[in-house]
């Protein structure tokens, strides 16, 4: 099965994770990584929230002064998961909306019961 797979794409398995692993210490990658949980989230919530696509959730995040003080933290700490960029809502009994979202380091991240 591996061997189609890189019949297929000309890379091995483990040069594909090596460069995701890298993709997701950029702004982009990361960005990305972050839609992609947190419409994990909206959808095992049932909260049907979500009123952007990834784009803009990349464009509205890259754009964010905070988000880029805590990535460059985070890339100084050679990318230590408490110094890692995550996102809180706001009040947590509202969903996944963009006015609803601030950026927090992981370790300041204050996680619902």
């Amino acid at each position: 099965k591996q061997l189609r797979k890189e019949k297929r794409t000309g890379q091995s398995q483990s040069s594909q994770a090596a460069r995701h692993r890298d993709y997701i210490k950029t702004q982009e990658g990361l960005a990305s990584s972050l839609s992609n949980q947190i419409k994990a989230s909206d959808r095992r919530r049932q909260l049907d929230s979500i009123n952007w696509n990834t784009a803009t959730f990349r464009d509205w995040l890259i754009d964010n002064k905070e988000f880029s003080n805590i990535f460059n933290t985070w890339t100084s700490a050679k990318y230590a998961t408490p110094f890692k960029p995550v996102i809180q809502r706001i009040d947590t009994s509202k969903g996944y909306t963009l006015s609803n979202m601030k950026i927090v380091m992981s370790k300041d991240k204050v996680y619902e019961k």
